[in-house]
């Protein structure tokens, strides 16, 4: 086995997912209708037999998902045994400032993870500093089983296919089984059920859910999850567009705000969040410490090596007067190749290997909800997935509202900690919040 160097890898942020036998297809997403598909035409070509270190940036460092790309970094130096993969592990607000960096530098990696939309993966686009993939993965097959609507989501606008998610992601309610049972509980069907079940949970003297809230952006996801439950789609939409006449001082959206210090107030939430960084949140919930996690589907694998069995729900809905939606439902991080990397040709083998149905059933078996139409559907890894499948079923998709707006994304997160931290209200963060929105999308 070929060795993989892994550097700085520092646990803070993104990907995962699901389905068992009974499953039939990978679930709908909205979008624009997908690219018509050319069929392959010619052969790659001759790769070079010279040595080879490849460099691939990976966001963050949910381990679980790590762990199984490391499988297929394996697998391909197995393949060639002339390359070396070196992963580069980077945190989730540190690759946003220095992959532009690094890009603009010439001294960025061949292949890379890329956070979607305008977070990374469209500067570095329209920069000129990505190559496009959709000719090549054409002329390749690559797009023959791929679902293509993956590609439409994160490659809008652009004019091109410069990134290609490898996974559909989720964000929804971790919860321990076991504890659940001991208190009586089933998976809440209303928003006043799930509340009722913070107080049974919180009386039994454990701690309802664990939020990451030192890092900020677990924290979002809790008040994420309630907008999705509590504001109409069409408000959401408008934001996730960047649309100049959105606004973030919506009374629904600061009413959510408004719930998630509540929770904090009542102990729903750890009161120890704002000290709390997203890896302790996580291991506060695999000790089984917490009752639950709010967490997105790149997370699944490390809750797996939890002494419990491990279930997942969608947040019920506040207003029971709109449809439901999942905030984060969307393709998830993006692989891009450099245009520019050093060893161009080797990124691209590398990427159709991952993108092979070889591969691609790998990762679905190990938990991954990969962007790919099988035929016939391989039986998934176990429950906790066809939870989690079965929940993005009875939902319709959602957004990470402030992923294309980064600027706007960080003064968030830095305002719902002063929320529950209780050293700004709510109206004052939002209004914070909508002068750097109106800034950032002008």
């Amino acid at each position: 086995m070929k060795r993989i160097s892994f550097r700085g890898l520092v646990l803070c942020c993104l990907l995962t997912f699901m389905l068992v036998a009974c499953a039939t297809a990978p679930p709908a997403t909205e979008a624009p209708e997908p690219t018509e598909v050319m069929e392959a035409t010619e052969e790659p070509p001759a790769l070079s037999t010279e040595p080879v270190t490849l460099t691939f940036w990976w966001e963050g460092a949910a381990v679980g998902n790590l762990e199984i790309f490391q499988k297929s970094f394996d697998k391909f130096q197995e393949m060639h045994p002339n390359v070396t993969i070196e992963v580069v592990a980077i945190p989730f607000e540190d690759m946003l400032r220095t992959f532009p960096l690094a890009l603009d530098a010439g001294t960025g990696p061949d292949i890379s993870m890329s956070l979607p939309l305008e977070s990374t993966t469209f500067p570095a686009a329209l920069a000129g500093h990505l190559l496009d993939l959709g000719p090549i993965g054409a002329e390749r097959g690559w797009w023959d089983q791929y679902d293509t609507k993956a590609l439409d989501v994160n490659n809008r606008g652009l004019g091109g296919t410069f990134g290609v998610p490898y996974e559909w992601t989720v964000v929804g309610v971790y919860y321990n089984k076991g504890i659940f049972n001991d208190l009586g509980l089933q998976p809440p069907t209303s928003f006043e059920e799930f509340e009722g079940q913070l107080e049974t949970i919180l009386a039994a003297g454990i701690t309802p859910i664990s939020v990451g809230g030192k890092d900020g952006w677990p924290l979002d996801h809790v008040w994420q999850q309630m907008v999705h439950t509590n504001v109409d789609y069409s408000v959401l939409r408008a934001l996730e567009d960047r649309d100049p006449n959105a606004s973030y001082e919506h009374p629904a959206l600061i009413e959510t705000a408004v719930k998630v210090l509540d929770w904090k107030r009542l102990g729903f939430l750890d009161p120890n969040l704002l000290s709390t960084g997203f890896t302790d949140a996580n291991d506060l919930f695999i000790s089984g410490q917490v009752a639950m996690n709010v967490g997105g589907t790149w997370v699944q694998n490390d809750f797996r090596s939890a002494p419990f069995e491990v279930g997942f729900f969608a947040m019920p809905r506040m207003r029971t007067d709109i449809d439901a939606h999942l905030g984060g439902f969307t393709p998830a991080n993006d692989i891009v190749i450099v245009k520019d990397g050093e060893n161009q040709d080797w990124a691209l083998e590398l990427l159709g290997y991952l993108l092979s149905e070889e591969n691609m059933t790998m990762w679905w078996q190990s938990g991954i909800l990969v962007p790919y139409r099988f035929d016939p559907l391989p039986q998934g890894k176990d429950q906790l997935q066809a939870d989690i499948y079965q929940t993005m079923q009875e939902n319709g998709p959602g957004h990470f509202i402030t992923v294309s707006a980064p600027e706007t994304s960080r003064i968030l997160w830095a305002n719902l900690q002063e929320i529950v931290g209780e050293t700004k209200t709510p109206e004052q963060a939002f209004a914070e919040i909508q002068e750097t929105y109106l800034v950032e999308v002008k």
